[in-house]
């Protein structure tokens, strides 16, 4: 969980860490994390508009099927909360600064 503030990371058993002092093995892990977890808000959201009676008309179809190409296309970092997105750019910059590789 992050912590407001740029530079904590909290860890489940409610640890405080730097994030200039958290190994690479868990910076990665946590990269990885956060990466999984928008990607299935993503997901969960994308089958929430397919959920129900769908569009009705050429325009509404369009504009719906226009929706849900953007949210597929979106970068994972959008379905961060605005609160947060500060905090993983900072993590992103360490774990470069550190070289590490954690995008698949």
């Amino acid at each position: 969980m992050l912590v407001k503030g740029n530079e904590f990371w909290v860890t489940k058993e409610k640890k405080r860490l730097r994030i200039r002092d958290i190994d690479d093995g868990h910076l990665v892990n946590i990269l990885r994390f956060l990466r999984r977890r928008c990607e299935a808000i993503r997901t969960h959201r994308s089958l929430q508009m397919l959920e129900g009676p769908g569009p009705r008309g050429d325009a509404a179809c369009m504009a719906f099927d226009a929706e849900l190409d953007h949210m597929e296309s979106c970068s994972w970092r959008q379905f961060l909360p605005k609160d947060r997105r500060d905090q993983v750019r900072n993590l992103e910059r360490e774990a470069a600064k550190r070289g590490l590789k954690w995008q698949q």
